[in-house]
């Protein structure tokens, strides 16, 4: 496992209790569909309930997923 870096967190996939790592530079959201490759996303539209997260301001970011 890669040492942890400043700038980089986790996002917590709550509903199967995986912990992703997000390193510094990469968006969440490409770190998420790795383990979620289904993922639905659409960054470009306004109304867009769904995920589009891009960094985290803490050290861990926990969705419903």
């Amino acid at each position: 496992m890669a040492a942890w870096a400043p700038g980089a967190f986790e996002v917590e996939l709550r509903r199967s209790g995986h912990v992703v790592r997000v390193a510094p530079g990469r968006s969440a959201l490409s770190a998420v569909r790795e383990w979620l490759p289904r993922l639905p996303y659409s960054c470009e539209r306004p109304d867009s309930m769904l995920l589009c997260a891009s960094r985290c301001r803490g050290s861990r970011l926990v969705l419903d997923l």
